[in-house]
């Protein structure tokens, strides 16, 4: 009896590389510490005037910054708006105001980080403030092969295993698509080289599921899933096509589900619906674009979860172009392309996963869903629908829910 075998396409665009403007850091107005208020009295009023004025007001002084005579007081609870109002109506008083608390947006130093429109769109450089991710927490990446010495990925990878050819040969294949999708996911972030990863830090398990045709089958998707499962992964990200996924790759799934981790996969290439029931063992990832549009060539349907930027996505790659001089040309190395797929959405949403479980290592893949559920930007009709799936992730509002 012949056996069907299913493979599975990798569809890659090669966009030019885009330059984008760096986010700086902001202040959020709507938050202050509780119970605080900064207070600058007039030159002309000695520090015991300003503390019995301040007595007279049930307020404390709890910290001074003498280089500008402003005072750190605290307040009475549910008295602060009273205090606020006596102290700006005191006419010896040069201003008072709350201790507004500001976002700390972490901005790698990372040289090609302002090219990296996504990691601003997703709120990754606030979310960062909040955790940073671990190296305890592992990201399998199944994919084509990995470029182990390239320099924004030296360093990044645990173990590695290839499950097309059973062996440990996690080398990459010739189109270079597993480097691109690692650089996603947990790029070395803050080194001073390069670029910036979702995962920041994040450890990366490389797990080879295709030839050097790019290609991988169920089975080899199946073993490369459970492998990681059995190998500590807490996420495995699957930058092809499986759409909801047929048996053999869903009870791997499931199996890494019961074993407390999530499967996370592009939800394709193809710009069309794709008529499949949802998988709840499979994350299903679109693409979006600058404007958080679905990307034109996000396939869609009711298996599609969440989604994230895929268009001119800046990353790692294992590429080289041909430079000309006055003796002619010649080959120089490009350690980063701008590139386009769902297979660069799905990696960004393992990276968020794989920081999720940095900030909660107890929680469970439900409650991981659950987070991804209720912190994701809903663009298109009310709750959930076939292009954005629950909506458009958001680190920091993610791990805000973390806590």
């Amino acid at each position: 009896m012949k056996k069907v075998i299913s493979l599975i396409a990798i569809s890659i665009l090669i966009t030019s590389i885009i330059l984008f403007t760096p986010v700086s850091a902001q202040s959020n107005p709507d938050k202050f510490v509780p119970n605080r208020l900064l207070v600058k009295f007039n030159d002309d009023i000695s520090k015991n005037q300003a503390h019995g004025m301040l007595n007279h007001n049930n307020a404390r002084v709890t910290d001074e910054i003498s280089q500008i005579g402003v005072l750190v007081i605290t307040v009475p609870d549910n008295a602060i708006d009273k205090v606020e109002t006596a102290l700006r109506n005191n006419p010896n008083v040069e201003y008072v105001e709350r201790d507004s608390i500001f976002d700390s947006q972490i901005t790698p130093n990372d040289p090609e980080f302002s090219k990296q429109w996504h990691l601003s769109k997703i709120q990754a450089e606030k979310g960062w403030s909040q955790s940073s991710g671990s190296p305890n927490v592992v990201v399998a990446v199944l994919d084509t092969g990995f470029d182990s010495d390239h320099q924004d990925l030296t360093g990044k990878f645990v173990g590695g295993y290839n499950a097309y050819s059973n062996n440990n040969d996690w080398s990459p294949a010739k189109c270079g698509h597993g480097t691109a999708v690692a650089g996603v996911v947990a790029a070395s972030t803050n080194n001073e080289i390069g670029i910036a990863g979702v995962g920041w830090n994040s450890s990366i398990l490389p797990i080879k599921v295709t030839g050097d045709d790019c290609y991988s089958t169920s089975s080899v998707l199946a073993k490369g899933i459970t492998y990681a499962s059995d190998h500590g992964a807490k996420v495995a990200n699957i930058s092809f096509s499986i759409y909801g996924g047929d048996k053999t790759v869903t009870s791997a799934a499931r199996y890494m589900y019961n074993h407390g981790g999530l499967a996370v996969a592009a939800s394709g290439n193809s710009g069309q619906l794709v008529n499949v029931r949802d998988n709840p063992y499979i994350i299903s990832v679109g693409a979006t674009d600058f404007d958080d549009r679905i990307a034109d060539f996000s396939s869609f349907g009711k298996y599609v979860d969440f989604s994230a930027p895929g268009v001119a996505i800046y990353t790692t790659c294992v590429c080289s172009s041909v430079m000309g001089n006055l003796t002619g040309n010649y080959y120089s190395t490009v350690y980063y392309i701008s590139a386009s797929g769902t297979s660069f959405s799905s990696p960004m949403v393992s990276g968020l996963v794989g920081l999720i479980m940095s900030a909660n290592p107890n929680l469970t893949p439900s409650q991981v869903y659950d987070i991804l559920k209720q912190s994701s930007t809903d663009l298109g009709t009310d709750g959930r629908d076939n292009y954005f799936g629950w909506g458009r992730i958001d680190v920091n509002k993610a791990l805000e829910l973390t806590k």
